[in-house]
């Protein structure tokens, strides 16, 4: 069930909540650092009115319902 939800202009969560989009589920993005360790980062899968998918930080998030 995807929800409504709104996120912040910016990466670290500053700033109002005014983008409108329709959050799908939780993910994971691998990460590999420079010692070459690997690990997985959570982010938010959402979708924007104009359709366009992408996976965002968790602080950027506010759900509506």
């Amino acid at each position: 069930m995807m929800r409504n939800a709104k996120l912040t202009k910016f990466d670290d969560g500053s700033g109002e909540y005014t983008i409108n989009v329709k959050f799908h589920e939780w993910g994971t993005l691998p990460y590999h650092n420079d010692n070459g360790t690997s690990f997985g980062i959570t982010a938010g899968i959402v979708e924007f009115e104009n359709g366009e998918i992408m996976m965002v930080s968790p602080k950027r998030i506010k759900f509506e319902d």
